[in-house]
């Protein structure tokens, strides 16, 4: 008999982040369950054993009882090409499926992946896509693997580099989203437990490449400094999602922080809310474009959004009024409060506080000298910031 056990630690994962974590009492389970399998005396049946996981097995002390396994990693051979469909592979099953009109936005959204010398599809995806539009050729591809994947630890890792405020990981979060490179050393951790913490990006990218939610560069080697990038756009609609998640309503760290920036913003607290803002905008994964000012106009606009309703503040914008308005403004009735706000974007001001300052004045000078105030103070409100 051949015993195959896929996935091991996928329930170990789950354990980890559920509501109340019980990894302990999974991991014993597993421990049991396997011990029984591959290690028992006198086991004529047993002819070969399997097991699958992202995580090599000894990590997490599962099969100690068992401890005489062969170990194949995804950059090992001979196994590297059984991990997807190969480019040859797909094309027959595009052929055998009547959409081979469709092999671009396939590759767009399945292919990418580099394992030793092989280049592969997903194949849960392209299977699941062929079988859906081989009877109805308008569909177009979307996120099959993903959606069928913990992404647990994306969000956890990314609420950790948030709360801890550090901004290269997210940093490099955002290169990794803008279809670039990062560089990363090869880390293991132990046990998924760690993830809880706060780790390395280059532990937390290395349990990515092992998941599919990274892959290897095409000029990367495959030991110790290796450079990954997100392979399609299948991977990147999900980390797409996750940054909705995490910067929406649904989380209330990111809404704690706008809300602190509002009232800041309200009381006329301008240090408190200029680090503030800078914290925030370190914070922020999405696809940037940095040094324009409809970037931070957007940025400020969807913040604040996300919690303007409910706290009784209207936001006007000058491209909605067209006339006598600045970048911005807000306005609260209840306290009789108004906040205008202009963005100016200065060139080579990255280190120079002296530039900042002078693209600063120039958007007071603008804010006076169009008089973006006069109604707001004929109409007798006092505090117009």
């Amino acid at each position: 008999m051949i015993v195959i056990f896929d996935e091991y630690d996928v329930p170990l994962q789950k354990a980890v982040v559920a509501e109340e974590p019980y990894y302990n009492k999974m991991l014993d389970i597993i421990r049991t369950l396997c011990g029984n399998i591959f290690k028992r005396d006198n086991l004529p049946w047993l002819y070969k054993g399997i097991v699958t996981g992202c995580l090599r097995i000894a990590h997490q002390s599962v099969f100690t009882d068992a401890n005489n396994f062969t170990t194949y990693g995804m950059s090992d051979d001979p196994y590297t090409g059984f991990f997807g469909f190969t480019k040859e592979e797909t094309e027959k099953l595009l052929l055998d499926s009547g959409l081979t009109d469709k092999a671009d936005k396939v590759r767009e959204w399945y292919d990418g992946y580099r394992f030793g010398k092989e280049h592969v599809y997903c194949p849960w995806s392209l299977v699941n896509y062929c079988d859906e539009a081989k009877n109805d050729h308008t569909l177009e591809p979307e996120a099959f693997w993903v959606n069928t994947s913990g992404n647990d630890t994306i969000n956890l890792y990314i609420k950790n580099s948030m709360e801890a405020h550090d901004a290269e990981n997210i940093d490099k979060l955002q290169a990794l989203m803008d279809g670039r490179s990062v560089e990363i050393t090869l880390r293991e951790f132990n046990t998924y437990p760690d993830i809880k913490h706060k780790v390395s990006f280059d532990v937390f990218m290395t349990l990515m490449l092992h998941t599919g939610y990274v892959t290897y560069s095409e000029d990367s080697g495959f030991l110790n400094n290796v450079k990954i990038r997100i392979p399609n756009r299948e991977v990147l609609e999900c980390f797409k999602a996750k940054q909705k998640l995490l910067f929406g309503r649904d989380n209330p760290y990111w809404i704690n922080q706008v809300r602190t920036l509002v009232d800041y913003l309200m009381e006329n607290e301008i240090k408190p809310a200029e680090e503030l803002m800078n914290s925030m905008l370190m914070q922020f994964l999405s696809f940037r474009n940095f040094g324009t000012e409809l970037y931070y106009h957007g940025f400020v606009l969807g913040s604040i959004g996300l919690i303007g309703s409910t706290h009784g503040i209207k936001t006007l914008e000058e491209h909605e009024e067209q006339q006598d308005y600045s970048d911005m403004i807000l306005r609260k009735n209840a306290t009789d409060t108004v906040v205008i706000l202009e963005f100016k974007s200065v060139k080579n001001a990255r280190g120079r506080r002296n530039v900042l300052i002078s693209g600063a004045e120039k958007a007071l000078e603008q804010i006076i000298n169009k008089q973006y105030a006069k109604n707001y103070l004929e109409d007798g409100l006092r505090r117009v910031f």
